[in-house]
């Protein structure tokens, strides 16, 4: 499954070519610009915490869509989707909101960071969690780089805390590492 995650982003970015008109600049964001994102990525658990008994990877795949409330300042929702690797075969679903901000901004070039909150269901039952619907809370941090006047890549990083909010024991909670890359197009 690795292979092909890492092949489709290889294919992804090869196809887009950029123009040679003049670039985007993230320092000229206007309130009510928007942004439509594609990011695939590679996420794992952590071993925190320490009950935590199944280790697991997962390919990530993530559609986003905000707009921009000051020239710094963007909310957005998130609809992403992950499928875990290894034995037990399951997948995750989950929408967030989201806050992003922006804080070095460099013409060409703008680092940020993210808040989501949301819901997540997994496809499964696991045994960290009581419930397979839970709550998710992810902390980022986002570097874009613009190609084209109306896009750039963008590469996230992002920490995943999912749990049920003690609804229903087990409540030990899923914390994951999720590194991502993809493309985002600015109307």
């Amino acid at each position: 499954m690795h292979r092909v995650l890492c092949l489709s982003i290889i294919a992804f970015f090869v196809c887009i070519c950029p123009t040679h008109a003049d670039p985007l600049r993230f320092d000229s964001m206007t309130r009510g610009q928007r942004e439509i994102s594609l990011l695939m990525g590679y996420g794992e658990n952590h071993k925190i915490p320490e009950a935590t008994k199944d280790r697991f990877s997962f390919d990530t795949i993530k559609l986003r869509y905000g707009v921009f409330t000051s020239p710094r300042t963007q909310l957005a929702v998130n609809l992403g989707y992950g499928n875990m690797e290894g034995d037990d075969d399951n997948s995750a679903l989950w929408t967030t909101g989201s806050y992003r901000r922006y804080f070095l901004v460099r013409g060409q070039t703008a680092l940020a960071y993210d808040f989501n909150i949301g819901i997540l269901h997994f496809g499964d039952h696991i045994s960290e969690q009581g419930t397979r619907t839970n709550f998710t809370e992810q902390l980022g941090l986002v570097l874009q780089h613009s190609t084209e006047t109306s896009s750039a890549y963008t590469i996230e990083y992002v920490f995943s805390h999912t749990s049920n909010a003690g609804i229903k024991l087990p409540n030990l909670g899923v914390n994951a590492s999720i590194v991502a890359l993809g493309y985002s197009w600015f109307r």
